[in-house]
């Protein structure tokens, strides 16, 4: 009977922690979760600006060929009234700058279309990535504390551990490690129906009460230990 006892309490105590060890990985889960969707926000604001240095840099490029097309049609213009040059080549030269002239607008205007837009997605963006900031912190403050909370009971839960492998006697330890080595647990029971919970085979009314009687029985579909 105390080795029956022994194993149960052994398994009450490894399903307690495993329980506990996936709380803690769901927890941290959710830390990651709320750290990348932070990540992925602030991804997007820094895109954006990224693009608006671009947008600016675009129209210090136009203002530059406006600026240089203004000065060839002065020079055109000159040419014109003065009736320097061949006045043919002055006007052709006229006509082709007013038409860059017009091209190089068209582009100012639109780039300015495309700043306003970008810096309304900006404003948008950066008021996603504070609000995502704020989740994780408000998460990470939660979690924390469950954190805490949980490793302080598996420190417990880990502590009981020792004294209740070392009452395990003969090679029954051997054999609780190997079980939950390849099983994920060494002990079972059985549901109303008699069926183990792990594997539902159904178990012979007399294990049932040779194990009642404190007799070590395994299942017979999955091999662990039965408990009652």
């Amino acid at each position: 009977m105390a080795e029956l006892d022994d194993i149960t309490r052994l398994g009450a105590l490894d399903e307690a922690i495993r329980a506990e060890e996936r709380a803690v990985e769901r927890a941290n889960q959710r830390l990651a979760d709320e750290e990348a969707a932070v990540k992925r926000a602030e991804g997007v604001v820094s895109d954006l600006e990224s693009q608006q240095r671009a947008s600016r840099a675009a129209e210090r490029a136009l203002e530059a060929k406006l600026s240089q097309y203004g000065k060839q049609l002065q020079a055109a213009l000159r040419s014109l009234e003065t009736g320097i040059g061949n006045p043919e080549v002055a006007e052709s030269q006229r006509q082709k700058t007013l038409a860059l002239i017009d091209d190089a607008e068209t582009e100012v205007l639109e780039n300015i279309e495309h700043q306003e837009h970008l810096a309304a997605q900006h404003q948008v963006a950066s008021t996603e990535a504070e609000e995502a900031r704020a989740q994780r912190d408000a998460m990470s403050e939660k979690v924390g504390a469950e954190l805490t909370e949980r490793n302080g009971r598996l420190d417990q839960l880990r502590s009981e551990r020792v004294p209740a492998v070392e009452a395990l006697t003969g090679d029954l330890l051997g054999r609780y490690d190997a079980l939950r080595a390849k099983k994920g647990s060494a002990v079972t029971t059985v549901d109303d129906q008699r069926c183990c919970t792990k594997c539902r085979m159904l178990a012979a009314a007399q294990q049932l009460s040779d194990i009642r009687k404190g007799r070590l029985e395994t299942c017979r579909g999955c091999g662990r230990w039965i408990t009652v």
